[in-house]
C-alpha cells in the first residue's frame, strides 16, 4: 500500500461527536480535508451525491453498529488522506450490499487519487473492522494517541 502512514499523517480525526444525521457528520470531516487543501472545494457536495448513488455503510450483525467508507472520486482529491470521525449516537446510513437503512457509529472518509490505493485501503479497514474487537476498541478511542494505537494495531500506520 505504499506508505500507509502518510494517510492519515495530517490528523483529520474526531471522536465521539454529537451528529444529527450522516450528511453533518461527512462535513465535519470533509470541512477539515478541504480547510487544510487535501481536497478541492466541491468535495463534500461530491461525497454526498456518491453516498446517496452509492451507499457505503457496512453492518456489524454481532454488535448491531455499521460503519461507512466514504469518498468521493479521485479528481476532488489533491492529496491522499484519510479522514475519520467517530459519533457519540449513531447515525442512519444506508447499507452498501442492499440499500436498507442502518445506524452508524464510525466513519471513515477517503479522499484518495488513485483506484489502487482506494481498494487496498478499502479492503484492510472492511477486514479489521469486521473482527468485533477491533470494531469495540475503535469506539473506544478517544484521542489522536489511541487512534494512531489503533490503526498500528491493524496495521494500517
Amino acid at each position: 500500500m505504499g506508505n500507509k502512514s502518510k494517510l492519515f499523517e495530517r490528523h483529520i480525526s474526531f471522536f465521539h461527536q454529537q451528529c444529527k444525521n450522516r450528511e453533518e457528520a461527512l462535513k465535519i470531516v470533509a470541512d477539515a480535508l478541504v480547510e487544510k487543501n487535501i481536497v478541492k472545494p466541491e468535495f463534500l457536495e461530491k461525497l454526498l451525491e456518491r453516498e446517496e448513488r452509492y451507499p457505503t455503510g457496512l453492518m456489524q450483525p454481532s454488535i448491531n453498529m455499521g460503519f461507512a467508507l466514504a469518498h468521493a472520486d479521485g479528481e476532488y482529491v489533491v492529496e491522499n488522506q484519510i479522514g475519520f470521525i467517530s459519533l457519540a449516537k449513531p447515525v442512519e446510513f444506508r447499507r452498501m450490499d442492499n440499500g436498507e437503512a442502518i445506524e452508524v457509529g464510525l466513519v471513515f472518509v477517503l479522499a484518495l487519487k488513485d483506484g489502487e490505493t482506494h481498494m487496498e485501503v478499502l479492503e484492510k479497514l472492511m477486514t479489521s473492522l469486521s473482527r468485533d474487537e477491533c470494531f469495540e476498541e475503535l469506539l473506544d478511542v478517544r484521542n489522536m494517541l489511541d487512534y494512531q494505537v489503533w490503526l498500528e494495531s491493524v496495521e494500517l500506520l
